[in-house]
């Protein structure tokens, strides 16, 4: 079997080459069509992907749990790209660069906290097993 340090590591470069494969051509699909649907499609897909990793993760589906975290890690992705190139047309000049400011930290934030609770379901679940 694989060990548990290298399924992190493969996982990390199957999504990256998602995102690097995909982002191109995504972001040349918005500049032609509507953004926000896109970016709504993106976020329910990174939020469905995250439940799914979530339940069958913890209940020894793992190949599953770890395919969903690799699709969600590449919806969480090409959902930023809709999302800054709203930037045009909301802001101008250095007030862009505060917005996508905190865009990030509120990411880093959303992720932290999905951390801070979901460490002990985590450990609770590892408990009654």
């Amino acid at each position: 079997g694989i060990r548990p340090q290298t399924a992190v590591v493969v996982q990390s470069a199957i999504g990256t080459l998602l995102i690097a494969l995909t982002s191109p051509p995504f972001g040349s699909w918005l500049d032609f069509n509507k953004r926000k649907p896109a970016w709504f499609a993106c976020c329910f897909a990174c939020a469905f992907c995250l439940l799914i990793m979530s339940v069958l993760g913890s209940n020894f589906l793992w190949i599953i749990g770890y395919t969903a975290a690799i699709f969600a890690g590449w919806f969480g992705t090409l959902a930023t790209t809709p999302r800054l190139a709203y930037l045009e047309d909301i802001a101008i000049g250095h007030r862009r660069i505060q917005l996508a400011s905190w865009f990030n930290f509120a990411s880093f934030l959303a992720q932290i906290i999905w951390v801070v609770l979901l460490t002990p379901v985590v450990f609770f679940a590892n408990e009654q097993t």
